[in-house]
């Protein structure tokens, strides 16, 4: 990725925004850890689906997944897809409609993200609960938080953020070394988030602004 992409991302780390010729801050000792794996997006109440089902448009259209996390269909009724990828929520559909189609193909497409709901605190001047928007194709992404919530402290550990993630499978961490987003530009290391994620920023050793000297 080009190095350009790095500059818009110091500000949420340092009190001051670097000059056109800034350089990057010296980085601390670092494991130089893979980033973190990105999962799948999952099904939530909000979300609009375009269903279809091929050749037969009187079972096709667009539905939005309810509070409860049910897609109301016609013919199969209600369909708990609620933490479902697109992928298992167009076998789980596929299943239903073959109880009364022969060999239906049915494809879902995501028409409109719900907000996300996520939460931080630790080192971030003004930790709290926050509602993110999505685009049709996008998950916001971590540093997009880090912004909204004021930006790190000068104290922040920005090497080892911990996010909380639920899943139907349970609770996952993940840790997120954005050192690594300085130091590459690549996006790779500015995590998506997802609805419920829980972000802690922990306290360093030593304070930002002591590690860029």
């Amino acid at each position: 990725p080009p190095r350009s992409t790095l500059f818009p991302y110091t500000t949420l780390f340092r009190s001051s925004s670097p000059s056109a010729n800034a350089q990057v801050p010296p980085l601390p000792a670092s494991s130089a850890a893979a980033a973190p794996a990105e999962t799948a997006y999952t099904l939530g109440a909000g979300d609009v689906i375009q269903v279809t089902t091929f050749k037969v448009p009187q079972y096709s259209g667009e539905s939005e997944v309810s509070v409860d996390g049910t897609l109301n269909l016609s013919l199969i009724g209600p369909v708990n897809v609620a933490g479902l990828t697109i992928d298992e929520a167009t076998a789980l559909l596929s299943n239903r409609y073959a109880q009364y189609l022969k060999r239906p193909l049915v494809t879902l497409g995501l028409l409109n993200r719900r907000p996300l709901q996520v939460g931080i605190s630790g080192e971030i001047n003004q930790p709290g609960a926050y509602t993110l928007t999505q685009t049709e194709t996008q998950a916001p992404r971590l540093t997009q938080l880090l912004e909204t919530a004021g930006g790190v402290t000068q104290v922040a550990d920005i090497q080892q953020i911990q996010i909380q993630r639920s899943g139907r499978d349970g609770t996952q961490l993940l840790t997120v070394d954005l050192w690594r987003l300085l130091e590459t530009g690549s996006s790779q290391y500015d995590i998506s988030l997802r609805d419920g994620d829980s972000v802690f920023i922990p306290t360093g050793r030593i304070s930002l602004e002591d590690a860029a000297l």
